[in-house]
């Protein structure tokens, strides 16, 4: 076979399989998207699979010592939900001393039962008073 021919050959195969390949993943169905669920007061709270859970404190870097959520810890009981990550969320405009945003996301990962106690770090380092969310997830 000479080397045109077994070009145009490549190129036929795969001109042919793309357009399969897209009709099949065009079939596959999207999972449905998560909620984003603010855990906005201790108590009990419903979540599904796959939804993702936050913590939301005010805090203030620029007040130091007295930052009344520096940081948060977090401890879980139960396998139903895991952490993701903690972040700090500055002010919408940048103005010395505006109060930003520590949130702690947590991802619902399995029907299940969960406990979260979510505690803030002061800026002295020492901790304040923990937020128990009890977190009833559900099959999506």
């Amino acid at each position: 076979m000479r080397r045109s021919s077994l070009f145009v050959l490549v190129l036929t195969i795969i001109g042919l399989s793309v357009p399969a390949c897209l009709a099949l993943a065009a079939d596959e169905a999207l999972p449905d998207p998560g909620q984003l669920l603010q855990l906005a007061q201790p108590g009990e709270y419903r979540a599904a699979a796959g939804d993702l859970l936050v913590v939301d404190l005010k805090s203030n870097p620029s007040t130091g010592p007295h930052n009344p959520a520096a940081n948060l810890r977090s401890k879980l009981t139960g396998d139903a939900v895991r952490l993701v990550t903690v972040v700090f969320v500055p002010p919408a405009k940048p103005i010395p001393g505006a109060p930003g945003r520590i949130q702690a996301y947590f991802v619902a990962e399995k029907p299940g039962r969960a406990t979260l106690q979510v505690t803030p770090i002061q800026g002295n380092r020492q901790p304040g008073s923990p937020l128990e969310f009890q977190v009833l997830v559900e099959k999506r």
